[in-house]
């Protein structure tokens, strides 16, 4: 019988899996949702074809789902049971479980999902639809029992999951729920075009949460490339240069010596990116301001221009970069850059300068403009009368505008804002939200946010706004935002909102941010986050951080290589980076021997260089770069 996007591996030992699956049923989801309902099945429910929800999916994530899915695999039995024991799981990782039952064959896993299908939600009820159609034979009467799903619209999973499965008798009762022209009719042409020919085939939601589905459950408990992901994961971080420059130079400038600072200035120049601009402007500000402000260097492109401005504007010392911000408001410069450098300067406290654009933006026709506008008065510490923002607090105003001027208010007198602002948490639906974004961005500005920002009440905001209340608290030092951080962090949130809870959970509890790092690395998608997890685990010095930073040393890029040595000498003393010397790599030329010679005679100068020529000949890569290393560190 046919089965769509399945490459199953199929084992022997069916009573280990019995065990493994009664565990999981036991274990993960005793006590959650509805009971099973005893009713005879039921077909499937009519009159939701227009409420299927079916959002436009991303086409480069669509893309990746393809491509993902060809090199997926599953093992067998007895190597899958630890991963359906283990208790803790998140809905992703029991979801990514259930499904994977599908892809063992053994005589127990239709009873184990009929039991699950009507007491689980959301993803995991999703994995059981989807579980149930990989089955064979197909166990059509308990897919099609409407009265086991937990809302009507799931039928749009159950329709895709029957097309997909190939069998004649699912495709008869299909043909009973297209309606074209409808949400549900699409996603059903959907999944036929995709039986058909993937590569050509229009997305769906319901697709995209199959193929995903499917990719969380290889990653955790298959094969992804014939491998498992934890280590076809680090060696593809391994292995990629740019990716290991990124996470090594902001560890490698705090490392206090003078050629760390020739080392980040040749990055600057060499690569300049967010990761480069941040550690220039935390270690190198002056050598930077004068770069600027001579014109021998400056970012390139209105997209560097504004991530030069993120890292000064996140600077303790924003105005000791008021050259950089200067030469940005000048003519040449793109709009959008002059507009945000005006900006960073008025908040900054460099009103000369900047005084006219914010003006004009506060007087913009433009809604984004005023915004952008008024968060800079809003930010700035010289802007101390009240009657800038009092246009602002009037009823009909714009939320976002309303907001700002609020916080701001009571930032400079609490006692005109305080029952305006509990009052808009409380009552004010389309207040809330952008009430809270706005106490969170100012959540550094004073402790008296605190009790404002306890009081939103988390649990009703948007998933990620909620993210960024916690770890706003958890920087204030609340402890009791630990725990929700964790749980975000293990739910799967990415991108930069995860890289702010990874940071803020370091603040508090730096064994549970751990553990949460490994799990953003091996699964984040974002490159933002998954540095931030990195760092985090190299900083601690855990075991992926110590091979990453190894790593590191060898990368071709000299700078980065340069500054990873320095951390690595800094945290674990010169005899480490003579260690590595001893024992390169496989693949290293002489050039990477070189590199990490010329770190041995920054570090150790001439007497470790006279050390090393006592059992190295002249020829010997490392000890040439480590009289250009000792030389160099004489002439700074």
């Amino acid at each position: 019988m046919e089965r769509a996007c399945t490459d199953r591996a199929r084992g022997s030992h069916a009573v280990s899996l019995l065990v493994a699956t009664v565990a999981l049923f036991a274990i993960g989801f005793a006590g959650q949702g509805r009971a099973t309902l005893a009713a005879p099945a039921q077909d499937l429910p009519v009159g939701v074809e227009s409420e299927v929800d079916n959002p436009p999916v991303d086409a480069e994530y669509w893309r990746a789902l393809l491509a993902n899915d060809v090199e997926l695999s599953f093992p067998p039995d007895e190597e899958f049971k630890p991963g359906l024991t283990r208790s803790g799981q998140t809905p992703r990782e029991r979801a990514a479980a259930i499904y994977t039952l599908s892809q063992v064959e053994t005589p127990n896993a239709l009873g184990v999902l009929r039991g699950l299908f009507g007491r689980v939600t959301g993803q995991e009820e999703v994995a059981v639809i989807y579980a149930l159609a990989e089955l064979e034979p197909l166990p059509l009467d308990v897919l099609i029992d409407s009265s086991r799903l937990s809302v009507p619209t799931q039928v749009a999973h159950v329709a895709t999951a029957l097309v997909l499965s190939g069998d004649p008798e699912a495709q008869k009762k299909v043909l009973r729920m297209q309606f074209p022209g409808t949400p549900l009719g699409d996603v059903i042409e959907a999944a036929r075009a995709f039986v058909r020919d993937r590569e050509t085939a229009p997305s769906s939601d319901p697709l995209a949460q199959f193929l995903e589905l499917r990719w969380q459950a290889a990653m955790r408990f298959g094969r992804v490339g014939g491998e498992p992901w934890r280590a076809r994961r680090l060696r593809e971080l391994e292995a990629d240069d740019g990716w290991l420059a990124d996470l090594i130079v902001p560890l490698g400038a705090r490392v206090d010596r003078p050629w760390t600072r020739d080392h980040l200035l040749e990055a600057l120049l060499e690569r300049p990116g967010r990761a480069t601009f941040e550690a220039a402007v935390e270690m190198i500000g002056v050598p930077l301001v004068e770069l600027v402000e001579s014109g021998l260097w400056m970012p390139d492109s209105p997209e560097s221009w504004h991530l030069l401005l993120d890292a000064v504007e996140a600077s303790e010392r924003t105005a000791g970069f008021g050259p950089i911000l200067g030469r940005a408001t000048l003519g040449d410069m793109d709009a959008s850059v002059r507009r945000r450098a005006a900006c960073v300067s008025f908040a900054a406290g460099l009103v000369d300068r900047s005084d006219a654009v914010v003006r004009d933006l506060l007087e913009s026709d433009r809604l984004e403009d005023r915004r952008q506008g008024l968060r800079a008065v809003a930010d700035s510490s010289v802007v101390d009368s009240l009657e800038v923002f009092e246009p602002y607090l009037e009823e009909g105003t714009d939320p976002e505008l309303q907001a700002i001027a609020l916080v701001a208010t009571l930032l400079r007198a609490p006692s005109k804002a305080a029952d305006a602002i509990r009052t808009g948490l409380e009552t004010d639906p389309v207040l809330r939200v952008p009430l809270v974004e706005e106490l969170v961005r100012r959540s550094s500005s004073s402790t008296t946010l605190s009790p404002l920002i306890v009081a939103s009440k988390v649990s009703d905001l948007p998933a990620e706004l909620s993210v960024d209340v916690y770890a706003a608290l958890a920087r204030l030092d609340v402890a009791a935002a630990a725990k929700p951080l964790r749980s975000a962090l293990a739910r799967g949130v990415d991108g930069p909102v995860g890289a702010r809870a990874l940071l803020a959970l370091a603040d508090v509890n730096q064994i549970a941010v751990q553990e949460a790092s490994v799990s953003a690395l091996l699964y984040g998608r974002d490159p933002s986050f998954t540095l931030v997890a990195a760092r985090v685990l190299v900083d601690a010095r855990h075991p992926i951080g110590i091979s990453l930073l190894r790593r590191a040393l060898w990368v071709r890029d000299v700078p980065a290589s340069q500054l990873a040595a320095g951390y690595l000498i800094a945290q674990e003393g010169l005899s480490a980076l003579e260690r590595e010397a001893d024992s390169p790599p496989r693949w290293a030329r002489e050039e990477d021997l070189r590199r990490i010679g010329l770190a041995l005679g920054e570090w150790g100068g001439y007497g470790l260089v006279q050390r090393l020529a006592r059992s190295r000949n002249v020829r010997d890569p490392v000890l040439q770069g480590a009289y250009l290393g000792a030389l160099a560190s004489r002439t700074r």
